[in-house]
């Protein structure tokens, strides 16, 4: 090799295990080079064998990059104890390898006088770790792990040794397969709540339920006597008055069980949430990560309860009527149900964190970018569903059902009709309707460029078909959209497309959780 060569650069050259057998030749005898970089090449086990064999011969190098090989955990073994600078990101390391670098790390240390100092035990020169970086190692609790192993090298400068904290117990594949399906489980239940509670509103059921506790909702009424007085109280609210004077009993208790089922879908979510959360906590199964996310998504499902019954109480009372009208406060049907669609996405996403199996992108780096137009994705898709909150809330979708115009206009006059002017935004069902088609309408476009711009870019398979997805999936929702205005909001169309919503999300979801695991440049 060069004597005078202090930097080599050899990525994306494929020279696998049989190359680095020849270099590891090279590197026994070599002098002069400190900085090696083998990224893309294909290295598995046996090459980093070999070049961890040169290394305990080889005093200068200081630096070597194997990103995005495959040497996996019995591959970083054997550098463990080499290597100034290891850099072992998408190679598919456990979590037993971080355990043996953060003891190693915590022996490492210098003395007062800034001499280096090789630990005890340690056979070769370059067993002084300086510099430690672990990137989307494939192993469910790295973030934790990480923070442990940065932990010991802070320490490392110290002239004494102090013990780092225990790790937390590797999982098995058992328990994060129930982990997953736990969480997508509550995602499902989670999206069932937010399509029945749609049908609740499109039947015009929401408000039959007058009261509310959390034990006596749970027994409707059983004798002919029980129905007919639960019916005389609902008589005496504002629905009845304005909208439901011929209603018959049968026609009550239709709606009636409506608004039963979707309390009490409400609550079967929070017992399917809350006792495997309790029985994979006390049995360790969570990070600390993991356990304030299990408590924000419990908080947010007691949270989304409350928050129901807050909503349908602006619907009963005449002081809380938007205008007089019966019906609940488009505000708060907007803040339940962008709270659903947030516990959804949180869920959603840590299931794909714990079922999905990784993936070694061998020949896969996207920029970063493409990963930050998902994220605007995502946050316009969400704006989208809350602006049809507000229509949903305001009946919006009656008023101008014509298309691509709203009656013989591109922004109808009606628009700024309410002042002051930001009353129009959430309470004018003309400026709602003309509010949510512009934003389908951007959300569909941006989407399909998206899709468009990114053919000729290598996502990886997941991430391909994730977008692929997206793509004929926003078609559809806005095919739905417009169906439902042309065709005066019949109830099987208008929940189709808040369904669609939820479908729709999970796409972007789906993109955005793979789009993050390709390697970026």
């Amino acid at each position: 090799m060069h004597n005078t060569l202090i930097t080599c650069n050899l990525s994306e050259n494929n020279i696998g295990d049989e190359g680095a057998r020849t270099l590891s030749v090279a590197l026994q005898s070599n002098k002069t080079l400190t900085t090696l970089d083998l990224c893309w090449n294909e290295i598995r086990v046996d090459g980093a064998q070999y070049l961890s064999n040169a290394l305990k011969i080889n005093n200068t190098l200081n630096t070597l990059d194997l990103c995005w090989n495959k040497i996996l955990t019995e591959g970083a073994y054997y550098l463990t104890y080499v290597i100034t600078t290891i850099d072992v990101r998408w190679n598919g390391v456990s979590e037993e390898l971080l355990h043996s670098l953060g003891l190693a790390l915590r022996e490492n240390r210098k003395t007062k006088e800034n001499t280096e100092t090789i630990p005890s035990g340690c056979l070769y020169p370059h067993s002084k770790f300086e510099y430690v970086q672990f990137v989307e190692c494939n192993h469910r609790q790295s973030f934790g792990l990480f923070k442990n192993v940065q932990l010991a090298f802070k320490r490392s400068s110290a002239t004494a040794t102090i013990p780092i904290k225990p790790l937390s117990p590797t999982l098995s594949a058992g328990a994060k397969q129930r982990i997953g399906l736990w969480l997508a489980w509550s995602a499902g239940m989670t999206a069932g709540a937010v399509v029945l509670g749609g049908v609740t509103r499109l039947t015009q059921s929401g408000l039959s339920m007058t009261n509310w506790h959390w034990l006596n909702d749970m027994n409707p009424p059983r004798s002919a006597e029980a129905w007919q007085e639960e019916f005389e109280r609902y008589k005496r609210f504002p629905e009845y008055e304005q909208m439901n004077r011929e209603m018959t009993l049968d026609e009550f208790k239709r709606i009636y069980y409506m608004e039963f089922a979707h309390r009490m879908w409400g609550r079967a979510t929070g017992l399917i949430f809350a006792f495997p959360a309790c029985m994979f906590w006390y049995r360790g199964f969570f990070d600390k990560g993991m356990k304030i996310r299990v408590i924000v998504f419990g908080s947010l499902i007691a949270a989304q309860g409350a928050l129901g019954w807050y909503m349908v109480k602006s619907g009963l009372h005449k002081d809380t009527l938007i205008d007089g009208r019966a019906s609940v406060s488009p505000y708060r049907l907007a803040a339940h149900l962008g709270t659903a669609f947030v516990l959804y996405s949180g869920l959603l996403w840590n299931s794909f964190k714990y079922l999905s199996k990784p993936d070694i992108y061998s020949s896969t780096r996207v920029p970063r970018g493409w990963a930050m137009g998902v994220h605007g994705l995502l946050s316009l898709i969400f704006v989208t569903v809350v602006a049809g909150a507000f229509v949903a809330g305001l009946d919006a979708g009656l008023v101008y059902p014509t298309f691509p115009k709203m009656g013989d206009h591109w922004i109808p006059p009606e628009y700024s009709a309410l002042s002051p002017w930001y009353r129009n935004m959430f309470e004018n069902p003309v400026a709602v309707q003309f509010n949510h088609r512009v934003l389908g309408l951007t959300t569909t476009a941006s989407v399909l460029a998206f899709s468009l711009a990114s053919l000729s870019v290598k996502f990886g398979r997941r991430a391909a078909t994730a977008r692929n997805l997206l793509a004929a999936m926003v078609i559809f929702q806005a095919s739905l959209g417009i169906g439902t205005l042309l065709y005066h909001v019949p109830v099987p169309m208008a929940a189709a497309h808040q369904s669609g919503s939820l479908v729709l999300l999970s796409f972007a979801l789906w993109l955005g959780y793979n789009l993050k695991r390709v390697p970026k440049i």
